[in-house]
């Protein structure tokens, strides 16, 4: 079994897959004239979740994960929720992968990774 401490769970970070970065690109780019000269936050509501929750469904997905809260701190001291209206009221639909379907497709993908390859996407 593989344990691992997570400092500060209660932190809220925003999720978004890759796949709905590039739709929200293409979005833009045929809304041009309507959207141009204006921030827009991409994502959806549901996508802002604690880091518990999302070391939740990575726990629940990899067989012999355990995530416990950690003693120590974070030193990314971000914690947010972030809203997407601006973009949803132009008819956008922002999220089309979960969070979880997200995790089972890197669950797929590690396994076909290089060291020197997983070596550069570790942050610790």
């Amino acid at each position: 079994m593989k344990t691992f401490d997570l400092y500060e769970p209660h932190f809220k970070r925003t999720f978004l897959h890759v796949k709905d970065v590039a739709r929200a690109f293409l979005y833009a780019i045929q809304h041009y004239t309507s959207m141009q000269g204006q921030a827009y936050n991409v994502g959806d509501e549901s996508m802002n979740l604690t880091k518990m929750e999302v070391a939740k469904l990575i726990e629940a997905n990899v067989e012999g994960c355990n995530i416990t809260e950690g003693k120590g701190t974070d030193a990314d001291k971000r914690d947010y929720e972030v809203s997407y209206q601006k973009i949803k009221k132009l008819g956008h639909q922002t999220v089309t992968v979960t969070v979880e379907q997200g995790i089972k497709e890197l669950l797929k993908i590690i396994p076909h990774l290089s060291e020197s390859e997983l070596k550069i996407m570790k942050n610790v």
